[in-house]
């Protein structure tokens, strides 16, 4: 029975694979995304199947259900995927101008929402199972951030989220001075030095929208954060993969940057990402014990 069960799990997964690298492949409006996956097809397959693994498991492990569930993971699909890329280009103007980055945003909001609402009925996540029935699962998510506000206080909520912002910017300074930089070096010095100096001259305005997009990516994180079941470790490792699966994973496809620069780019984005997410959850939820 229990074999039955993953083998019909195997099947959703694959499923929700192929969807997803089909929707990958629809333009919208006019975002030119159907040549790119001509050309990259394997590495968009990869992406959509590392995708759908890490968010079909937090759909399972989650205990909310139904449009609420869809919503949340709406907002973290989105959030991860499309929009920090969005604001990103706030100051990248060069590499995204304001005309692409608004096709990105659109094309993916109707991806991440089809896509969420498909992952949700597919896993079979529309109402509450008999086991869940008897646990105090909030209705919506406006209710279970009133609770979660409610539960640390305003005031508390409000500074652990400025912290978060801080310990991102944190994050993305020491990973890129060190992990990305040495990396980078180490494949070919000229053009990251050269690399390196053009990025040096938009620092100072970068960290303040890091700081920014620290503080969206976790707002919009949380509701769905705050439903995984389990203890602070679990809760934290979840946290940590989805960060740094759904953000790292889009740069597996082929961009304009050098493939080095690409390379070091994808594997600080992910330790980054992952330590990140890891903190969020301590910040948020850890709790001393009473003595």
């Amino acid at each position: 029975m229990k074999e039955e069960s993953k083998i019909g799990l195997s099947n959703k997964i694959l499923m929700l694979t192929l969807f997803l690298f089909i929707l990958f492949a629809v333009d919208y409006t006019g975002f030119s995304l159907n040549i790119q996956i001509m050309n990259y097809p394997g590495m968009f397959m990869i992406m959509a199947f590392l995708d759908t693994l890490i968010l079909s498991y937090v759909i399972l492990n989650s205990k909310e259900y139904g449009f609420g569930l869809i919503l949340r993971i709406f907002l973290v699909f989105y959030t991860l995927k499309t929009l920090l890329v969005g604001m990103e280009a706030l100051y990248l103007t060069h590499i995204l101008s304001w005309t692409v980055t608004q096709k990105l945003l659109i094309n993916g909001a109707i991806t991440a929402f089809i896509y969420s609402g498909a992952a949700v009925v597919v896993l079979s996540k529309t109402e509450k199972s008999d086991n869940s029935k008897a646990e105090k699962s909030k209705d919506d998510i406006k209710k279970s951030l009133k609770d979660f506000i409610n539960f640390t206080g305003i005031v508390t909520t409000f500074g652990k989220i400025i912290l978060a912002g801080g310990v991102w910017t944190l994050l993305y300074i020491i990973f890129g001075a060190f992990l990305f930089k040495d990396i980078a070096l180490l494949i070919n010095a000229t053009t990251t030095l050269q690399y390196l100096n053009e990025f040096g001259q938009i620092l100072p305005l970068s960290l303040i929208f890091q700081f920014l997009r620290g503080i969206v990516w976790v707002i919009l994180s949380l509701p769905i954060i705050y439903t995984i079941k389990g203890g602070l470790a679990k809760r934290a490792a979840i946290t940590g993969l989805v960060f740094s699966i759904l953000m790292a994973t889009t740069l597996l496809i082929p961009t304009q940057l050098p493939f080095f620069i690409q390379t070091a780019y994808f594997i600080e984005l992910f330790f980054a990402d992952f330590l990140f997410g890891v903190i969020v959850v301590i910040i948020f939820f850890f709790k001393r014990k009473k003595s």
